[in-house]
């Protein structure tokens, strides 16, 4: 049950960070807003799933199968791992981009394409859990 009370502190906090990105207009350099609201809604795909390993295998563990449990959410874990990375590397790469001559246009640019790298990456590991369970 440990896991499964850290785990909800580790939804609601983040969640109610993403809410507060999409709520009002981040500032900073040019792509910082666009890298904040895609890593904030990449990341919450990845604490769904996070939170569909936890309970799957609590539920698991509590009906007597402990071992099952552990590896049951493995078709989720490059889901949950790659949808966990875009909120500190989207922003990052925006603030990086603001260091540079390129033009705002590009900038936000740049972004957008990595901000679809990653959608793409997630949609790839979705429909790997989705064969492989």
């Amino acid at each position: 049950m440990t896991p499964a009370a850290g785990g909800g502190g580790l939804v609601v906090i983040p969640s109610t960070l993403s809410a507060a990105a999409f709520l009002r207009w981040p500032g900073g350099p040019p792509g910082m807003a666009l890298a904040l609201r895609a890593g904030c809604g990449v990341l919450l795909i990845g604490l769904l799933s996070g939170a569909a390993m936890i309970a799957r295998g609590v539920y698991l563990r509590r009906t007597g199968h402990q071992l099952a449990g552990y590896a049951s959410a493995a078709s989720l874990k490059p889901l949950h791992g790659v949808s966990l990375h875009a909120v500190p590397v989207l922003p990052v790469l925006a603030r990086l981009l603001a260091m540079t001559s390129c033009s705002p246009h590009t900038r936000v640019s740049v972004v957008r394409a990595a901000a679809g790298c990653f959608a793409a990456a997630v949609a790839a590991a979705l429909v790997w859990a989705v064969v492989a369970h």
